[in-house]
């Protein structure tokens, strides 16, 4: 999933910096200044849900997306509570911040 988001973001003129695992991404968000993060619940050594509540304690978290082959509404219901950011999902011009 990685290399295809990596290559249509690319595509589309993105930015984009890829993590292989929790502890890798958490690394990176310390070490540079992302707008947004995509997060996949199924990550080695740190699932997403972990990375994420670490990533809220950052004093200026990037705006977080949950993508998951493996979803269910427990996960969903998680997910929501933990604080994904609900705007990132909002097109360009529809007033959303």
């Amino acid at each position: 999933m990685r290399e295809v988001l990596d290559t249509l973001l690319r595509g589309e003129n993105y930015e984009v910096d890829l993590a292989e695992d929790g502890p890798q991404a958490l690394a990176r968000v310390r070490e540079n200044d992302y707008a947004v993060v995509l997060l996949d619940l199924m990550m080695p050594e740190m699932d997403g849900f972990r990375v994420l509540e670490d990533l809220r304690k950052l004093d200026a978290p990037p705006k977080a997306l949950i993508l998951t082959a493996f979803g269910s509404i427990d996960r969903a219901v998680k997910a929501t509570k933990l604080g994904p950011d609900p705007s990132v999902g909002d097109q360009p011009g529809t007033g959303a911040p």
